[in-house]
């Protein structure tokens, strides 16, 4: 197997495959870098796309609002299409969605029973129902190739050497409120304390028995009072909190100077196929000193891992592509090198060698399961069609 190139291997690849000498002025390593996001994006992406073999594909779920019918397509989406959209119920099932075109609008004019259409239309980069939803249960689920991060230099990231899960003050919405009264049963009377049912929240000074100071996952009555899961003896008459995040604790082996809390940040493996495993999360604070950065449990859809690099959204050290194919991308930048420098001999020479290796490398990303026969199914056969008039029937259309 051929081996992961981080961005400074990869510089040296490029480098011995277009003949460039080290110490030459023409490009800088940034030319190189920018030169192979092109190629990652408008070269090999199309490549992994034509085998169909549903590799560095994401899905991202999408509630849908009572009379809402535009939804965006994720601003990340490869040439920002869509593998496949479905409506998902409150169980997670999975319903086929039909799509017409834009000026078959009038035809769903006079629809009524408009919950859970199952129709969409596309328009600029939104996906559009046919009728707007009645049932806010359910979602959109859309499934989309991410599109691979630019390529930057390995200082520009972090990876994770240690990880914790630690409650945090809320930075990215800090909120903080007086209370000025908590009953024996736990209510607490904060006015226009301005927090959310099931915040955590932090109280301190208070003079209760027992104390009351402490942290809460709250239940918010009203405007100006929330409850906590705790009972007193002699309420407390003073105090204040302040909203709080489970967050985890990212050490890292470097926290580039860029690195801030106004940043979003992706997470990205460090095994084949480098995906991006988390995009745009946001962060509660940066610690240069200890070398650490936090973000809130909640953003992310799946764990970290030690050893995962750490970069600002939408960079990368590693090429988001299947290992195998990060030989090939060194060989097409070099040819492009070749042809800026007019070296038409060996660029032919490398041309000639890049065709062999993309037709080996179609072999390596093509059918991946080849002991497992591929089941071909007609989604719009007459037994479907029969399951699509039993889903409605279900959805009371």
């Amino acid at each position: 197997m051929s081996s992961i190139l981080k961005t400074d291997a990869l510089i040296k690849s490029i480098k011995r495959r277009g003949f460039i000498p080290r110490s030459q002025e023409t490009f800088t390593d940034e030319d190189f870098l920018e030169m192979a996001t092109e190629e990652v994006n408008l070269g090999l992406m199309p490549f992994i796309m034509k085998a169909h073999e549903e590799a560095l594909v994401y899905s991202v779920d999408i509630t849908l609002e009572s009379g809402r019918k535009k939804y965006p397509i994720p601003s990340r989406a490869q040439g920002n299409k869509l593998r496949d959209v479905f409506l998902a119920d409150d169980n997670g099932q999975m319903y086929e969605m039909f799509r017409y075109n834009l000026d078959e609008q009038s035809d769903f004019s006079s629809w009524v029973n408009s919950g859970d259409s199952r129709g969409f239309y596309l328009m600029n980069n939104e996906v559009v129902l046919t009728s707007a939803p009645q049932f806010v249960s359910h979602s959109l689920r859309m499934f989309f190739y991410l599109r691979p991060n630019s390529l930057v230099l390995p200082e520009r990231s972090g990876t994770i050497t240690q990880l914790t899960t630690v409650s945090q003050l809320d930075n990215l919405a800090p909120q903080s409120a007086s209370i000025s009264a908590i009953s024996l049963t736990g209510v607490v009377t904060s006015t226009a304390h301005g927090y959310s049912n099931s915040d955590k929240v932090q109280i301190t000074g208070t003079n209760s028995t027992p104390s009351a100071d402490g942290t809460y996952t709250i239940s918010v009555i009203d405007a100006n009072s929330f409850s906590i899961d705790e009972t007193f003896t002699v309420a407390a008459t003073t105090g204040a909190s302040v909203r709080v995040l489970d967050c985890y604790v990212l050490a890292l082996s470097q926290v580039p100077k860029h690195f801030s809390q106004g940043l979003l940040y992706d997470l990205v493996q460090n095994i084949s196929p480098n995906k991006i495993t988390n995009y745009d999360l946001p962060c509660n604070g940066v610690d240069f000193v200890l070398k650490q950065v936090s973000i809130p449990v909640a953003s992310f859809k799946e764990s970290p891992v030690v050893g995962q690099y750490l970069t600002s959204a939408e960079e990368t050290i590693v090429p988001n592509i299947p290992t195998e194919l990060h030989p090939i991308l060194a060989q097409r930048v070099a040819i492009a090198c070749l042809e800026a420098m007019g070296d038409e001999q060996n660029k032919q020479s490398a041309e000639r060698k890049l065709a062999q290796m993309e037709m080996n490398g179609m072999t390596l990303i093509d059918n991946r399961t080849e002991g497992s026969q591929q089941k071909i199914k007609n989604r719009h056969s007459s037994l479907k069609q029969s399951s699509f008039y039993r889903a409605q029937k279900r959805f009371g259309r």
